[in-house]
Formats: C-alpha cells, structure tokens, sequence
C-alpha cells in the first residue's frame, strides 16, 4: 500500500535511563528527525533560497536581504559571498615545509630567491614570507555562498504534523506552515528528547573535556533490552585559523591598546610586539628591507601550534535495540 503522507509527532521528553526513554531515543533519532529534515525542512528551505536568486554560480558582492511572504509568514534570506578556507591547516605546513625547504638550501650553499645570511644563520625576507602565505592561501580559498533563513513564526508547535510522502513541496501557505512547525519540531525532539538522553549515556563514562583518557575507551551500557557502546576518544584540536591570524592579520587603522594584529605585520610596520616573540625572530634590516630568522620563524610557528592546541574528548554513542 502506497503512503502518501505521513504523521508526526513531539516525542515524550527525556526523565531517566529507563525503556521507554531509550525507545523514545531510537524513534527521534532513527526515524522522526531524518523525516523532517529530508522531506520538510532541508527541501522547503532550498526553495526559500532560491528566491534570492543567488546560488554558487552567481555569488553576491555584498551582503543582499530578500523577502518572501506566504500566508501570514514572512521569511526573510540573508545571502552573501564567503571565502571558505576549508584546510588552512595546508597554509600552515604549507610555510613550514618552504621554510625548511629554504634552509636546506642553505645548508647545502644554494642560493635562494630572498635568502642572506647575518652571523652565519639563514636570513629570509620578509617579503617574501608574506608571497609565499599569500600563495599558499590561495591554493585553498574558495568563494562559495552563505545563506541563512529568518521567519516571523514564533509558536513553538508540538502537536502532530502531517508530511507528504508522494509529492514535493511548493512555496505555498500551507506548505510555509509545515515547514515552520518542523523546524519548530526538530528543535523541541532535540533538546527534550535526544540531547539529555545522550548526555546521560555519557556521563555513565566517567570522562568529560575535564577527564579525557590517555587513549580510546570502550564502556557498554546495557538500559533494559537496550544496548549502547560508548567510544571515549582522547582528540587535539588544533585552530589554524588562529595560528594564521597570529602571523598576518592586518592592523586596524586606528591602533589601540585592545587591537590585535598579526606578528609579521608588526614586525613590517614597526608595531609594539612582545619582546620575546620579537627575539625569536630576531628581525635584521639590510637595504631598507626586514629579514628574519628563518630558524626562529620555524620555532615561532611551532610555538603558535602549541599554543593553539586544545585536548578534546569525541564520544561516539553506538545503538543495539532490544539486545
């Protein structure tokens, strides 16, 4: 028999490890929400952004608002250009590798573009290490789009909602209203339901971002017929982005004591840094031209990963009903 649409509705909040909250887990998580999201809300919002206009063949310059009203409901898409660096950890390896690849050269007497030597250590311009950052990033930026959608619907619906199975949705009143009241679903089952669920299963662990273990635990939690493995992986996160902008983000024009800017920028511009950091570059004018260690950029950056690498935990849930 052929279904047509189908009924849903707020799964029963969160109240303990018991069955029947492992049951109301298994149906939010498996069933009701990977429904509202392929069937309502992921289609519906594409068609919404449609309506701009805008796609990642015909980005916009600025940041443009485009309005569409259905029914009693107003949506509001927010479009702009944004350049995605999706692996600014290649900008990062990507300096280290040339860095190295410039005192190996030295070391073996070859001349390099950019290259001197003061005191008998190797020199580079830092000219070029800005080119050569500029290059790398280059090689990783993509402009893409960014699109966000913002409704004046405000009741948090969690009664039953009826989604089509046999056709697709249109910008139409009524299907605007399905797709408000499931997103408003999505968010209620998620945070009544799955999220406390999942928090609880974890804490049976023992570990948190406070606790992290030396090296990946197992931990089975059997709830009545259900059964869970809980994976506790130790992880480091390492913010590129961060070490990036520590070298080479611009300086405001106005400078004052709370600005940040890059460590390279103020060693061209003449900028306050902090005296040690100015040390480990150990910065030499020749021709009007700043050059630095090439050995004390390599331990600045090194520095800058440390400092940019927080430990972390991923927990991964595993579910095995009715064991």
């Amino acid at each position: 028999m052929s279904l047509e649409r189908i009924t849903l509705q707020a799964t029963p909040e969160f109240t303990g490890l018991d069955e029947q909250s492992a049951v109301n887990y298994f149906k939010a998580k498996y069933t009701i929400l990977p429904l509202l999201k392929s069937r309502v809300i992921n289609p519906f919002g594409k068609l919404l952004k449609s309506q701009s206009g805008f796609n990642s063949s015909n980005l916009p310059t600025e940041k443009i608002f485009t309005s569409t009203e259905l029914g009693d409901i107003t949506f509001k898409i927010e479009s702009e250009r944004r350049i995605k660096r999706p692996r600014l950890v290649d900008v990062y390896q990507g300096l280290k590798d040339h860095l190295n690849f410039l005192k190996e050269g030295y070391e073996d007497e070859i001349q390099r573009k950019g290259v001197r030597t003061f005191k008998n250590q190797p020199y580079v311009k830092l000219s070029e290490i800005f080119l050569k950052i500029e290059e790398l990033k280059q090689e990783v930026t993509v402009d893409e789009i960014k699109q966000s959608i913002k409704h004046d619907y405000e009741e948090e619906f969690s009664g039953n909602l009826v989604i089509p199975l046999s056709y697709d949705l249109k910008l139409t009143e009524s299907d605007a209203l399905t797709y408000v009241r499931a997103e408003s679903l999505d968010k209620l089952i998620k945070s009544k339901t799955v999220k406390p669920f999942e928090d609880k299963l974890k804490l049976q662990t023992g570990y948190n971002k406070d606790n992290l273990p030396k090296e990946m635990k197992t931990k089975w939690v059997q709830v009545e017929s259900n059964l869970f493995q809980l994976q506790s992986i130790p992880e480091n996160t390492v913010k590129y982005a961060n070490i990036v902008s520590s070298l080479d983000k611009e300086a405001p024009n106005k400078i004052t004591k709370k600005s940040r800017y890059g460590e390279l920028i103020a060693l061209r511009d003449g900028l306050e840094l902090d005296i040690k950091i100015t040390e480990t570059y150990n910065p030499k004018n020749f021709k009007n031209e700043v050059y630095l260690s090439i050995n004390g950029i390599l331990e600045r950056i090194n520095q800058l990963k440390e400092e940019n690498t927080n430990p972390s935990l991923n927990q991964k849930i595993s579910y095995y009903p009715e064991i």
